[in-house]
């Protein structure tokens, strides 16, 4: 037999078929609660009466799946997109919290921020193994940049000073005038 189980995490083996028990573990109970920190493998004997009997073994295979969060977008007013990623493809459930009040349930999200600024998200998974893994991580989410400019008065022949008042978030600026330079 074999059992996958999480790290940290506590499972229950129950022996049948006979009257006394001896687990490698030195129990001598007909269950065993286990917590193993690493994957190994167990063995029972079970005796009837005065009868020795043949020992059964199994492995205990332990995992202990990581996670973190990586996301597409940076700009109020336009959907974010995340992605979990994990050590395991087994999973259940995905819970989001987008650190604004809102929560999803998918393995993809998109979600719009309504207000610029810094949010702290935090995704669970649910193994199908029982374990829940959480991630958490900050980012930031830039207000939409408003363009302007101001310039200044010209007289033919001379040149003319553009001057770059945008405000808002991050943004590059690039200038076009519409005569190829």
């Amino acid at each position: 037999d074999n059992d996958t189980m999480c790290i940290c995490g506590f499972a229950t083996f129950i022996a049948k078929g006979g009257d006394n028990y001896f687990w490698s573990t030195g129990a001598t109970t007909q269950s065993v609660t286990l917590s193993p920190p690493v994957s190994t493998v167990y063995s029972v004997y079970a005796t009837v009466s005065s009868c020795s009997g043949i020992p059964d073994t199994f492995s205990v295979t332990v995992i202990d799946p990581q996670l973190s969060i990586t996301w597409l977008g940076t700009c109020l007013d336009a959907p974010f997109s995340f992605f979990p990623v994990s050590t395991t493809s087994a999973i259940l459930d995905y819970d989001w919290d987008f650190g604004d009040g809102t929560t999803d349930t998918v393995y993809n999200p998109s979600h719009t921020f309504a207000a610029a600024g810094t949010y702290n998200l935090h995704v669970s998974i649910l193994t199908v193994w029982g374990c829940t893994v959480e991630a958490d991580t900050q980012f930031v989410v830039d207000a939409v940049p408003q363009a302007d400019f101001i310039f200044s008065d010209v007289c033919d022949g001379t040149s003319m000073l553009f001057n770059n008042t945008t405000t808002g978030g991050a943004y590059n600026a690039q200038w076009y005038f519409g005569d190829n330079d």
